[in-house]
């Protein structure tokens, strides 16, 4: 996405340079609404100063959060397969969840 220099500026100095970091930062911003939408000819992603105070300093607070956002049913896949570990059958995680009809949207929706 398009972003204003200072944003990006931030956005690497909060992450030390982790791209892993930077795009969980910005999902999260996005998320929690605290991007505004410049459009000066282009469109331009702007963080207002306001909102800096609320920014996680770390990737784990991070994705906390936005686990935490997460609907129930969802999380509830996510902590699952997080038990199974990196790689795994899907059927595994369907027997684990007894049978959700509904896992594919879930899994979809983490």
């Amino acid at each position: 996405k398009n972003m204003t220099p200072e944003l990006g500026h931030f956005l690497s100095e909060k992450s030390n340079g982790n791209p892993f970091f930077v795009e969980q930062l910005t999902l999260d911003l996005q998320e929690r609404g605290l991007l505004t939408l410049h459009n000066n000819g282009r469109q331009l992603f702007h963080l207002p100063k306001a909102h800096l105070e609320a920014i996680p300093s770390t990737i784990n607070a991070v994705l906390m959060a936005r686990l935490d956002r997460l609907a129930s049913g969802v999380k509830q896949v996510v902590q699952t397969a997080a038990v199974l570990g990196r790689e795994f059958e899907v059927q595994v995680l369907l027997q684990m969840l007894q049978n959700d009809p509904d896992l594919s949207q879930k899994i979809h929706s983490a």
